[in-house]
């Protein structure tokens, strides 16, 4: 566990979960490469949204949530 400055929370007790819808929105078509111990946390990350979802749920899906969560705490900051 990592402690944080000023008082806020660790990285242990803020826990990020993403919420999949069971249909897929229109997306646009990114590429970008990744080095091996990205891409088995990326694969344990599809995996567990994939059974959260009921359905499978792709790179870029996931993508596309973390760019969007972490754009609106910049934007709340």
């Amino acid at each position: 566990m990592v402690p944080s400055k000023k008082g806020k929370q660790t990285i242990q007790e803020k826990k990020m979960k993403l919420q999949f819808k069971k249909e897929k929105q229109n997306t646009q078509g990114v590429q970008f490469r990744i080095d091996p111990i990205t891409s088995q946390n990326l694969t344990a990350l599809r995996n567990y949204y994939s059974e959260q979802a009921g359905r499978r749920v792709t790179t870029g899906e996931i993508c596309k949530q973390l760019i969007n969560l972490h754009a609106e705490e910049l934007n709340n900051e």
